[in-house]
């Protein structure tokens, strides 16, 4: 068959892989359900404590942001303190 070509089989035939194949039984499913359901709740938590991690800390770097912001602005007026203090000195 070319690729992308499906063969339609009626109900009555059945292939090799169908005679090979066994479904598994209700009890199997059921703990196979509960397994998957156990991942899902325990990744879901881990994902909602890294959310939790992460909002603090973009909180700190916005709080970190905010205090170099500060701090360049303290810089900026100690320059200008010292300057005007030389300055202040030269003149008496």
């Amino acid at each position: 068959m070319a690729k992308g070509d499906w063969k339609v089989q009626s109900e009555g035939e059945s292939s090799e892989s169908d005679s090979e194949y066994e479904s598994p039984s209700y009890d199997v499913l059921v703990k196979l359900l509960n397994k998957y359901t156990k991942v899902i709740r325990k990744t879901r938590s881990e994902n909602e404590k890294l959310e939790l991690e992460n909002e603090s800390l973009l909180a700190k770097l916005k709080s970190s942001d905010e205090l170099r912001d500060q701090n360049e602005i303290m810089t900026t007026k100690l320059k200008e303190l010292k300057l005007s203090l030389k300055e202040l000195k030269e003149k008496t």
